[in-house]
């Protein structure tokens, strides 16, 4: 049986042979036409809007505008297409896989244990997903990840650099998305927790309280826009107990094997709490805690749980796991085999089952704007859409007419997109037939009219 040590882990070469894998696997479905929500972020964020422009629109929206205004600057930059909205997600999500080595190394002073971390973030199903989105989910993750580990170490070495940028991670983390707003609630209970099982003494809780407020004075400004929130109608239905469990396992891109042996390493600190309280409670009760306090609010005011704003407990999940399997005896003989197999799954997963590669975020706005200009440029031809705010994102870089929700049954032709967002029936004056239709998956369907 191979048997490794620590300097094994210390060479460069696997670190790069394993970044240039997760990179390629990233790109595979970079160029795909962009989503619903990646529309409005590129919409938002666009060139043409002013910083006032986008900070206005977040106040209505289901989060605070610093991400919109990153990417806003980003596309300014390295110019406005499709493909740079989902570059800087890519830039983002591999900062968090280095963090995420940087961190577990830090917390467990183990570079084999470090490195089981970064090859299960670089491999995860779910963040090379959202790896090439135009959202901030990548953004969710890198920040959760500082401000969970920072928090431990400042704990854990009383070193008042480590409070402060748990100050700063969780600022920016506030400012990008109202799940923080729930993490650092959920971090000061188990922090207050600490303190009365004696695990920290005064002063350090205190210091933590202080760095709470100036959390909370700095993001102040803002806190009337996320509270005003809750009276808002959700997309989101009411969640079930046991979604904890299908989460997880939408988090491994539904592989059972690496579903098993998450759910193993998780249980097993569980039980072995007492191993490291401070740890154990900061990082077990992030994960717990982060889907119980969303859930409550669920109920008692509108639904707000859903698996990609849980992404921001998914690096406790990647380090506690990964401190299991690296320095547990159990089956100890058997690791390399179990690697193999976990990692072997990842991949059958990623190729032949849920098939990434044939396109993970693809929805057919672009597609069905291109048929638009391709089969009668430059006519005039009224385009019906309800969510005409997203497929004019396509169709204000050609030169035919604009969408609209407004129906009107005026010309010889009329274009209708149909979406499966759309709430409102669609009904036509009966002179008008059926000319041309595409249908999409997904519940997509591109009809060209034609009057009698």
């Amino acid at each position: 049986m191979l048997q490794f040590s620590e300097k094994h882990f210390k060479r460069p070469l696997p670190y790069i042979i394993i970044m240039l894998i997760g990179l390629s696997m990233r790109l595979l479905n970079i160029n795909d036409g962009l989503w619903l929500d990646e529309i409005w972020s590129m919409n938002i964020s666009g060139v043409e809007n002013s910083a006032l422009d986008i900070i206005e629109a977040c106040k209505t929206d289901t989060h605070p505008p610093l991400y919109d205004l990153l990417l806003h600057y980003f596309l300014l930059l390295v110019g406005d297409s499709d493909i740079s909205g989902r570059i800087l997600s890519l830039i983002i999500g591999f900062l968090g896989i280095i963090s995420t080595f940087y961190y577990t190394l830090r917390i467990t002073k183990k570079y084999k244990t470090s490195f089981l971390a970064f090859t299960l973030i670089t491999f995860s199903f779910f963040h090379i997903y959202y790896s090439g989105e135009g959202r901030f989910y990548t953004f969710l993750y890198f920040l959760s990840l500082g401000a969970i580990s920072e928090l431990y170490l400042f704990l854990t070495t009383k070193r008042y650099n480590r409070l402060f940028l748990f100050v700063f991670y969780s600022l920016i983390l506030v400012y990008t998305h109202y799940y923080g707003a729930i993490l650092l609630f959920v971090l000061s209970i188990l922090v207050f927790l600490l303190w009365i099982m004696k695990e920290i003494n005064t002063k350090t809780f205190l210091y933590f309280a202080l760095s709470g407020f100036v959390i909370l004075a700095i993001f102040s400004p803002w806190l009337p826009y996320m509270l005003v929130r809750k009276s808002n109608s959700s997309w989101m239905s009411e969640p079930k107990i046991w979604d904890f469990f299908e989460y997880l396992y939408l988090y491994t891109g539904k592989n059972p094997v690496e579903f098993i042996f998450i759910l193993l390493a998780l249980s097993m600190s569980i039980k072995n709490m007492k191993s490291n309280v401070i740890l154990n409670t900061i990082f077990i009760g992030a994960i717990i805690l982060g889907f119980i306090v969303p859930f409550v609010v669920s109920y008692l005011s509108t639904p707000m749980l859903h698996n990609r704003y849980t992404f921001i407990y998914y690096p406790c999940i990647i380090i506690l796991t990964s401190i299991f399997w690296g320095q547990t005896d159990i089956l100890k003989g058997k690791k390399i085999m179990i690697y193999v197999v976990v990692f072997g799954s990842i991949f059958f997963n990623f190729f032949f089952i849920n098939k990434f590669i044939d396109g993970a975020h693809l929805e057919p706005w672009r597609d069905a704007s291109l048929e638009i200009r391709k089969d009668r440029e430059g006519e005039k031809i009224n385009i019906y859409c309800e969510q005409d705010f997203h497929l004019n994102y396509y169709l204000k870089k050609s030169n035919v007419k604009l969408s609209s929700y407004v129906l009107k049954e005026e010309g010889s032709f009329l274009w209708h997109f149909k979406t499966p967002y759309d709430k409102v029936a669609f009904s036509l004056n009966q002179q008008y037939q059926i000319e041309e239709q595409i249908e999409y998956e997904g519940g997509f369907v591109l009809t060209l009219y034609k009057k009698e």
